[in-house]
């Protein structure tokens, strides 16, 4: 009972710190916000395609110029857009001035010309200034071009060559074997004998609905800033401790019943007890107010806040060890806060760092905690398959007690 009666004397003096609420609700849900919109904001609702929007002017209207219409469409950097208002002059100037990347112009005759065996030209207006933009358009069009013409061409040869040993019953049948043709050439492009394919590892699962789980990038932003500023959090609580320090608060703790290992248990619960609800409440944040999915795996998602809250309190039980003055309990929280949010990948993926970052990062526990989270919400792993990280967690929560029981001294040692 006297450590729940000391834990609840701290988390009292605690919460009516105001700082104490500024780093562990505010700063959090002001700092996900930011950095969520930075690596793209959520993507609930319509999905914006980030293929460059390139205009099209078709003036054949025909079944080869729509062909060529739908290989561009399965581009995956360009799409057509078809003009149905502006004319060709005033698409051209807005190339020039750099408001449209690009304008393509499909010929009148085009299906009439390559029915003839002749090769028509298709014209590709771009800016002069946007060279790596051109040659993406360029590349895209000149590609569903050439395999349009390709099929057609192979078409009238196969038709010719069929003809000339079985003459067709009809014209019906004749343009029927011809459109066939072309449908198996181009078949042929999209089946090739042999291919290159990029696999992930870790391929996203989708939720109930089968909406991809990591298309929100809060996915990232939120267990970021909870890892990160349940560190910063730590200030407050160094703080008490050291003040307890030298207003001799604990000399006298140590007249009364309660124990050495009583009055650090005491201050450890009220330090994660504060973390711990500081992590719930950011939890419900993301999971209500950023669409994310925290509750697709409840018992996983709450076994990670309990540990993320053991290894952090125990961690500012350190901290509390370690400072002999207020400063020194400031700059012993926010030190550890940016190297271990920096190596984790609490600022920037993992995944775009090298492989000896990726290696440091092992030894913080905000590259564990980011690990399970994201786990949960992009992979949709449960409990067991975030056991790695929890075990981890569990492992900081030991060395940084161990090591606070070593290096706490209470007044008049």
């Amino acid at each position: 009972m006297r450590i729940l009666a000391l834990a609840g004397k701290d988390l009292k003096q605690l919460f009516q710190n105001k700082q104490t609420i500024l780093f562990i609700l505010v700063m959090p849900v002001i700092f996900t916000i930011l950095f969520g919109f930075m690596f793209g904001g959520t993507s609930g609702g319509i999905v914006e395609d980030p293929r460059l929007p390139v205009m099209v002017i078709d003036l054949d209207q025909s079944a080869y110029s729509q062909t060529v219409l739908d290989l561009i469409e399965v581009s995956t950097a360009i799409r057509p857009v078809l003009d149905e208002e502006q004319g060709e002059n005033q698409l051209r100037a807005e190339v020039q001035d750099g408001h449209l990347p690009g304008l393509v112009i499909i010929p009148e005759g085009f299906m009439a010309q390559l029915t003839s065996q002749e090769i028509p030209t298709i014209t590709i207006v771009e800016n002069e200034d946007a060279i790596a933009v051109n040659l993406i358009i360029e590349n895209e069009v000149r590609t569903a071009y050439n395999r349009m013409v390709n099929a057609a061409l192979t078409a009238v040869f196969s038709q010719q060559a069929y003809q000339e040993s079985t003459n067709f019953a009809s014209e019906i049948e004749q343009q029927a074997y011809h459109q066939a043709s072309i449908e198996l050439v181009l078949l042929g492009w999209e089946t090739p004998p042999v291919e290159t394919r990029v696999t992930k590892a870790n391929p996203v699962e989708t939720d109930t609905a089968g909406n991809p789980l990591g298309e929100n990038a809060f996915s990232q932003a939120s267990p970021a800033m909870m890892a990160q500023f349940a560190i910063a959090g730590l200030i407050g609580a160094a703080e008490m401790l050291v003040s307890e320090r030298r207003s001799r608060t604990m000399s006298r703790m140590l007249t009364t019943r309660i124990s050495k290992t009583g009055i650090l248990l005491g201050h450890y619960l009220a330090i994660f007890t504060m973390i711990f609800l500081q992590l719930i409440v950011l939890v419900l944040f993301g999971q209500f107010f950023l669409k994310l999915n925290y509750f697709g795996q409840p018992l996983a998602t709450l076994a990670l806040i309990t540990v993320t809250a053991m290894a952090t309190g125990a961690m500012g039980l350190l901290i509390g060890a370690l400072a002999k003055t207020s400063d020194q309990a400031v700059i012993l929280s926010l030190t550890p806060m940016f190297i271990f949010s920096g190596l984790g990948g609490a600022w920037l993926p993992l995944e775009f760092t090298s492989e000896t970052v990726q290696a440091i990062s092992k030894f913080t526990p905000v590259a564990w905690t980011m690990q399970g989270f994201k786990d949960v919400l992009i992979r949709g792993a449960g409990l067991a398959e975030v056991s790695q990280p929890l075990l981890a967690l569990l492992g900081f929560t030991v060395v940084f007690f161990a090591l606070a029981v070593w290096r706490f001294r209470f007044e008049g040692e």
